[in-house]
């Protein structure tokens, strides 16, 4: 169970007066509703109390991180050099063509998230890798600032050195910095894209706000909307019918959603084949964001190119996982229930995941048997040791301790571990799919 000493403090305090800080946690609650408004309209639900890491939980999260990324780019040269390794990763011809296109630098994923179940010290496995589209850096901003203003909050900070994570400035500085190494100038516009009724558009206004103090010109632009002339990528600017020419832009887009798209995007493509700009990232993150990687990790042809300690990595920290591609495979899946999580192959935001221990056997079965085979991976179920929160009871007034089963998600800009978002919650699934809370991340000192 991760339970560190700032968390017992934590808990201990606001247990020792439930009354006093419930009423406080109720007033947060009631009072910042419209500023947790901040995915679609939907307000983020999020309780009194954070995820709090101390310095050497940090220090393992950056250790996983750079395994994670070395395993990253060893698997995703082998695909791209190698025909034969492809067809592992399930993918349909358009994907494979644009992660072939040559992106003009080698890292394969410069913005990602990948999410952990932690029960403490080096007890972890993976839940799933996210990439591109990795997103909630502004929840975890804007509800630690709500937290951070709460009475047992500022109680603890006489005693405790508590610290959010830069979600926002370090992606810039590390995105700006390797801009001018890899084209040796300095980067003068970028475009924050996606296709913009899927995207997170007040997170994207804080990126692009953050790119401006940096003295970059920013806009957030739909895919669709990009124009590809004079050799350059141009962005529409809001308020304003002249358009800016692009040096960098920060794909938000999913790959599988681009695809889904591309006919009305081509001269978004076009330019990215002819290397008009730097895109970070580029289409060859797809490799590790596809559900196929868990699958492909214990594939042979993996573990061959893998160093010992990258394959005992593998073997103590990622879920076992195999495609869904015979009768065989369903009639297992069937008969251990409890023991699997079904996962589309190149889903995301938790569509398409089907778990066993939320249906019947006969139930079960039939969705089982109902599914087409070659669609799905199934990975073994996870449980997470719950770990204690602080919960308002809203029939009392009071906080009272819960335990909460979360999954934390790990942030890497650039290649480097740069902070945390995280979710917590009673379901086996732990997802904006499921009833949830979000906790926003510090990191904790205790004071000299």
């Amino acid at each position: 169970m991760f339970y560190p000493e700032f968390t017992q403090d934590y808990i201990q305090r606001a247990l020792a007066e439930p009354r006093r800080f419930g009423a406080d946690a109720q007033n947060m609650l009631e009072t910042s509703e419209e500023t947790r408004r901040l995915y679609h309209g939907i307000v983020i639900p999020m309780t009194y109390q954070g995820i709090f890491f101390p310095e050497e939980t940090v220090h393992l999260f950056e250790e996983i991180i750079a395994t994670m990324v070395s395993i990253g780019r060893k698997i995703t040269a082998e695909y791209v050099k190698n025909p034969d390794y492809r067809p592992g990763f399930h993918f349909d011809a358009k994907t494979e063509d644009l992660i072939l296109i040559d992106p003009g630098y080698d890292i394969p994923v410069p913005v990602g998230r990948y999410d952990i179940f932690y029960n403490g010290g080096t007890d972890f496995k993976f839940c799933e890798l996210n990439t591109d589209g990795s997103s909630a850096m502004n929840e975890d901003r804007v509800l630690g600032g709500l937290l951070s203003e709460t009475e047992l909050f500022r109680a603890m900070a006489e005693d405790w050195d508590i610290q959010p994570f830069s979600l926002f400035d370090t992606l810039v500085s590390r995105f700006l910095t390797r801009y001018r190494a890899l084209t040796g100038r300095d980067c003068q516009s970028v475009a924050i894209v996606d296709a913009l009724e899927k995207g997170t558009s007040l997170e994207f206004e804080v990126f692009c706000d953050a790119f401006r103090r940096a003295g970059v010109s920013a806009v957030i632009a739909d895919v669709r909307d990009l124009t590809y002339t004079g050799g350059r990528l141009w962005a529409p600017q809001e308020d304003t019918a002249e358009r800016l020419p692009i040096d960098l832009v920060y794909r938000r887009l999913v790959t599988s959603d681009y695809v889904a798209l591309a006919d009305a995007a081509q001269p978004f493509e076009q330019a990215y084949r002819d290397r008009a700009f730097l895109s970070f990232g580029s289409f060859r993150s797809q490799v590790m964001h596809a559900k196929t990687i868990f699958s492909m990790m214990y594939d042979p042809r993996t573990q061959a190119i893998l160093s010992d300690a990258e394959n005992a990595f593998v073997a103590a920290h990622v879920p076992w996982t195999k495609d869904l591609v015979s009768e065989e495979d369903k009639a297992r899946v069937i008969a251990e229930k409890d023991a699997f999580i079904l996962k589309p192959y190149n889903s995301y935001a938790s569509q398409g995941i089907l778990l066993g221990r939320e249906h019947e056997p006969r139930e079960w079965a039939q969705i089982i048997r109902d599914l087409p085979l070659d669609r799905y991976i199934y990975q073994e179920y996870v449980d997470v040791d719950p770990t204690p929160f602080v919960e308002l009871n809203p029939e009392t007034g009071a906080l009272e301790e819960t335990r909460l089963g979360h999954v934390i998600g790990l942030f890497l800009y650039d290649e480097a571990f740069a902070g945390s978002y995280t979710r917590v919650g009673r379901h086996g699934l732990i997802s904006g799919a499921r009833p949830y809370y979000s906790a926003p991340a510090f990191v904790v000192r205790r004071k000299a």
